[in-house]
Order: C-alpha cells, then structure tokens, then sequence
C-alpha cells in the first residue's frame, strides 16, 4: 500500500460553503501521482480541540498529515494552536519567522502589528523554505512541520505554489502505480457485465467506473491501477477487446496541461496532419502579437463560443510554450448579451476556473462594453477574437485591424480569420478541447435565447418517432451554421 496520508481541511467558510476547498482535490491527485495513499480527507471547523483531537488521532494512524487552511493573524486562525495542543506542547516565539513577518508590514507597525502572531508557532516546529533546483529561496514565509503533521496554507494558490516545493518530502518510489483511463460511449449500465468480469480476473488491478452527464466527448470512464505495468495492460486489452473499438474515445484527459506540446506538435507535422496548415497560421499570428505587444497588453475576447475556445485553447497552448517556467494568467474580457442561456453561463464560469482565466465581465452591447474595457483596463492595447472571415461584415478583415471609425481604439487580432466551421470542430474536438453542451444539443451558432434556437438542419427523428438534434459537429455544410440565428 506504501505510505499513507490524511488531509485535514480547515476553516469555518468550507463548512458553511462560502467558499469550495479545492485544495483537498490538488492534494489528492499530487498525493496519487506520488506514491502515497490518500486515507482520509476530513474537513473541521475553526476550534482549536477539534483540530488537537483529529491532528492526533491522524497522526498516530497516518504516515504523513496535510492541514491546509487556519494559519495568519486573524482571530479564527487557530491552526498552530490546536496542532501544538495535539502534541501537548506550547505556542513559542520564533525569532526567524518574526523577522520575516517583520518584512512584510508598514514600517510604523513594526512593534505591534497583529501580523506577529503568526512567529508565535507549535514548540519544536521544523522550518521548510521552498527553494528552487539552485537552492534559492522563492519564497520568505515558511512551512512548519510539526512530527508528522505538515502545515499548509488555506489560499489555493499559496498552498499549490509550496506543494510544488516540497512534494518531494513526500514522494515514495517503492510504491508506484500505473495508471490507464478509458473513455466510453457507452452508458455505464451496459459495460457493467464486462467490468464485473474484468474484476474477478484481474485481482492486482484496482477498477473504477464513474458515468458522466453532459458531458462532450464520452459517457463513461473507467480508471485502471496497479503496481504491477504486465498487469495492467492485460486488464486494458481484456476490457477493450471486450466492448469493442466502436465505442471507445480518444480522449485527453490532460489537454489543457499538454496544450503548448500538443499545438506546436500540430506546427511541427508531429500530430495531427489536416490541422498542420490551419494551426500553423493561427499560431503564426499570435506569436506576432507577442512580438508586438506585451502578455499585459493583450485580452481574449470571450464569450463561451466555439470559436473563442479555439482562440483561448490556442492563446494557452502558446503562452506555455513561450513561458514553460511561468506561465503568466490570460486576461479575459466577456461583454455580455440580452438573456444569456444558463448553460453558456456555466460554462463560462466552468472555463474560468479551468485556464484559471482573469475575466472581466461588462454589460452589452459590444461597443458599450468596449468602452467600459477601455476606460477601466487602459493597459490592454490588443483583443484576440475568435472572428472568421464568414461570419456577417467580415469578409475584408486582416488578421491585425484596429476599430473602426467612431469606436474605441483598439487592436482587433484575429488569428483564425481564414478558418471554415469544420476546420473549427476538427480542432476542439482532435485536442479534446471543452465546448459548451448546447453545441452538443443542436445549436450551431449560440447568442442570446432571444435570438438563438436549434439548427433545424440537424434535427431528426429516433426509432420511436421522437424529434431529437445531432451535435453541431455532424453539420456538413458550413453555409448552414448561423441557420437558427436571427
């Protein structure tokens, strides 16, 4: 089983969901991918005894103990007080991490700033400063660690930014797992036979098999784990070869993280062949606007469309290319229309979590909201827009083109602008690239419900005579995509 580990989050604002701990989610996958063994997640409140009590019972039954959250300068930050009281030691003052704090405060509070209650830190607390591969130090706050028990901020982004540090201390070598998903078509339900089957015949593999609803590309994942590589590709080839190629997808579970290699292998001829030419030139147009412009400088205009997806997907894909160490954050503008669909809404906020965008939004219609942008982000000199010379007034665009006559002044980039509607889907759909459900539902071209309805060029009737919609990706003829628009 190798190491395990037991993940306490910590923070009243989890348990009365005002915010989502994301934080237990990161840990557990880093966990897995390093060897050791998630136990047990358990979420408390801001008390000091509940914490002593569960950071001591985890402790005597856990190789290794994560708090997250609880620690600053606050009165709810109890964390280092209810780990010291599960070790029945004191709360001492660490002259290092005084200095520290010291650093960080207006030079007129330096004698009494609240900030100083964070030096006071569980007695015989060992200091981790995150260093990089040079030794250097990246960041000046430290982690303490008390025995076992490794205490971690609450902040998502502080808390991911040290887990990336210290992983190693965590690491195990001696339990690796081997690890293969597979993505289904079919409904879970009707795979269920083989898995059972798959099960009793290979006992050394761990079997998981999780449905899924709404979602673009498959039905059904099933995860397939074991220490032993033979093992598990027995277990893959028995499970494939028994439901059957028809119905399995190609599915990258990782294309935001491998976007940069993926799209470049694409401009390369490594993957991909049909998209070479069309990416190429995409590509071509953004690193320009690198060249033109700085990353602060520059915002996707975004609204949930297909073809921002390819932009936003495209604009990622570049900028981990170009800054593979640190990536900086994509800003994002989405300049709202009249009645929007509650699924385009979810999937924006879906989005933005997933390339972590920085999105501003503003009211409609497009020239009111431009003006709003320009106003408040008076840094932003460039806008990459999903625009194709087939869309309506388009045909005369140039790839760089600033605003028209009477608006306010800005760089229109468009690096997709001699892309047709297939080239699109080949793209979102070859990189396994999220796309808003509606698309899968008949629409073809999405605005706002006032104006937006299915394209009746899609629809048809099942076995049973009841209407139904293919998915926009079967339109063939891409003069029809804006049919269902008025």
């Amino acid at each position: 089983m190798g190491r395990t580990c037991g993940i306490i989050i910590i923070g009243d604002e989890v348990l009365r969901g005002q915010i989502a701990d994301t934080n237990s989610f990161f840990m557990c996958r880093r966990l897995f991918c390093l060897g050791v063994t998630v136990a047990r997640v358990t979420v408390l409140p801001d008390v000091v005894q509940d914490i002593a009590e569960e950071v001591s019972r985890f402790s005597s039954k856990y190789d290794i103990v994560i708090t997250s959250g609880g620690i600053g300068p606050t009165h709810d930050d109890v964390t280092y007080e209810g780990v010291a009281c599960a070790f029945q030691r004191s709360l001492e003052y660490n002259k290092e991490v005084a200095e520290v704090v010291r650093q960080h405060i207006p030079r007129d509070h330096r004698d009494d700033h609240p900030a100083y209650k964070m030096a006071y830190i569980p007695q015989g607390s060992e200091l981790h400063y995150l260093r990089n591969e040079s030794g250097e130090r990246v960041c000046k706050f430290p982690l303490l660690s008390v025995a076992n028990v490794y205490i971690f901020p609450g902040i998502p982004a502080y808390l991911e930014r040290a887990f990336h540090y210290l992983e190693k201390l965590f690491y195990d070598p001696s339990s690796k797992m081997f690890v293969r998903n597979v993505f289904f078509l079919e409904e879970e339900n009707n795979i269920t036979g083989t898995l059972n089957d798959l099960v009793c015949q290979s006992p050394r593999v761990i079997v998981g098999s999780y449905p899924e609803v709404n979602n673009c590309y498959y039905r059904t994942k099933v995860t397939l784990q074991s220490q032993d590589e033979d093992d598990l590709n027995q277990a893959e080839t028995f499970l494939k070869s028994s439901v059957g190629q028809q119905v399995i997808v190609d599915y990258d579970v990782n294309s935001n993280s491998k976007a940069g290699q993926r799209i470049y292998d694409i401009v390369e001829l490594r993957g991909e062949p049909h998209l070479t030419g069309p990416v190429t030139e995409a590509v071509k147009v953004i690193e320009d606007c690198f060249n033109r412009y700085t990353v602060e400088e520059i915002c996707v205009s975004f609204n949930g469309g297909k073809d921002c997806m390819v932009i936003l997907h495209l604009l990622h894909g570049a900028l981990m290319h170009r800054f593979p160490e640190n990536t900086p954050a994509i800003q994002a503008v989405y300049i709202t229309c009249a009645n929007p669909f509650d699924e385009l809404e979810k999937f924006i906020d879906d989005t933005v979590d997933r390339y972590k965008l920085n999105l501003w939004r503003y009211n409609g219609p497009i020239k009111q909201g431009l003006e709003q942008l320009t106003i408040q982000k008076p840094h932003i000199k460039a806008i990459l827009m999903g625009t194709r010379s087939t869309d309506p007034y388009s045909q005369d665009l140039k790839a760089f083109q600033m605003t028209d006559s009477g608006w306010p002044q800005v760089m229109r980039v468009m690096p997709i602008l001699t892309w047709n509607y297939q080239i699109v889907w080949e793209f979102l759909r070859s990189l396994s690239v999220h796309y808003c459900v509606l698309y899968d539902h008949g629409y073809t071209s999405l605005g706002g419900q006032h104006n937006t309805a299915k394209n009746p060029h899609l629809c048809y009737h099942d076995e049973a005579g009841n209407k139904n919609w293919y998915p926009a990706y079967f339109l063939k003829d891409s003069a029809l995509e804006r049919t269902g628009r008025t």
